[in-house]
């Protein structure tokens, strides 16, 4: 279950929740890539490895991983920004 969206200015922010280091060992996810959209890689790479690497298949979840990863780069792009602002005063 994940938690309700966060409204933030104009965007919708989809937090996922955290998801354990051993759920991600488990789940052989790289350090690289244990970030908090972790919680929906594991689901992909399920499914990727169920339907063999199939283009076509695990459109969804391949959708909601990217558009995570995507709000998460905009988030910490939008910190940066607003880091730099406050040096520059």
């Amino acid at each position: 279950m994940s938690p309700p969206p966060l409204r933030t200015g104009f965007h919708i922010l989809n937090l996922t929740l955290p998801v354990s280091q051993k759920e991600m060992s488990d789940a052989k996810i790289p350090l690289a890539w244990r970030d908090s959209c972790a919680g929906l890689l594991i689901p992909l790479n399920n499914c990727r490895k169920k339907s063999c690497y199939l283009p076509w298949k695990c459109e969804n979840e391949r959708h909601s991983y990217e558009k995570c990863q995507y709000e998460d780069f905009q988030r910490r792009s939008a910190e940066v920004k607003k880091a730099r602002a406050l040096q520059i005063e």
